[in-house]
Formats: C-alpha cells, structure tokens, sequence
C-alpha cells in the first residue's frame, strides 16, 4: 500500500513524499512454512486425533496468536521517503523510529526470492555511511513500483544541495 502526504518544493521542482506499508502477501511470503504447519498441526488436532491435552490446545494457541502478531507488526511497518530523509517506523506495543539522511545513502539493491516472485513483490536494501543504520530493508514492495529511481534522484539532490562528494578509491 503506498500513501502519498503532502509535496516538497525544492529548486522549484516539486517532489512528492511517499509513505509505502508492505503488501500483506509479504507476512506470507515470510511465514509460509509457518503457517502451513500450523493449519496442518490444527487440521491433525481436530479431525485425526481423538484424545486431545489441554497442553497441546494452549501451546498450538499460542503458536497462532504469535503468528497473527508477527503479521500485524510487520503489516504495521512504515516507510516514508521524504525529500530529506527516509524513515521507518516499527513496532505494535511500542513504537521505533529510525532515520537516515537522504545524503547518506551510497548504494541500493533490490531483490525478489521465489516466493516474492510468485506474488509479485520486491525487497529493496538500502545501504548509508550510517552508524545506527547501516543498512535498511524495505519490504514487501509490489515489483512494478519503482522506489530506488525516486530515492536515488532525492540522493543526488541532497548532495548537490549539500555539497557532498563521493570520492573512490580505485
């Protein structure tokens, strides 16, 4: 899901902040192995076995409602891509926030597993000369949004704005 807030002007060009959720189909693409054997542990409980201990109810419960959480938290995740920082925000009891200057990212990269493929989604890894963040993943991005083009011209624009350099050694 991506959300869209208000619009930055800057060298008179204007340049929309971006606010992207990962896709639900990403806690499946995560959790898949998970999930399928809790339904199989569910479907083994309430039609093959015939006596059933109130210990095996409580652990499968808890199995399941650990499961529901971890889809809700990472259903909660955000990602807004501002003109000067990108932030992510985390968390379902509390609540984290990391961000990182536009100015210091260096490198990005985009990956799709399998499952991704299969429902259509993308990981995008950003890399920064950042101490508390060297790297953030941003995922469950549907293949077909492009999200490094607009971080990568929000780069250059921050730099040129700053005056920072990259300087390599070759």
């Amino acid at each position: 899901m991506q959300d869209t807030y208000s619009d930055d002007y800057i060298d008179g060009l204007e340049y929309e902040n971006i606010t992207h959720r990962p896709h639900i189909l990403q806690y499946f693409a995560t959790d898949m192995i998970l999930i399928a054997v809790n339904v199989m542990c569910w479907v083994s409980l309430l039609f093959i076995v015939h006596t059933i201990s109130p210990w095996t109810i409580a652990f499968l419960s808890l199995f399941t409602l650990s499961l529901f959480l971890h889809c809700q938290y990472i259903t909660s995740m955000k990602y807004h891509i501002g003109i000067e920082q990108l932030m992510y925000q985390r968390g379902l009891f509390s609540l984290k926030r990391d961000y990182i200057e536009m100015y210091r990212i260096v490198d990005y990269e985009e990956s799709r597993n399998f499952i991704e493929m299969l429902f259509g989604l993308k990981t995008v890894t950003i890399h920064a000369c950042d101490r508390t963040t060297p790297s953030l993943r941003i995922i469950g991005i549907p293949r077909n949004v492009e999200v490094i083009e607009a971080i990568r011209e929000r780069v250059e624009l921050c730099k040129r704005k700053r005056g920072v350099y990259e300087i390599t050694n070759r």
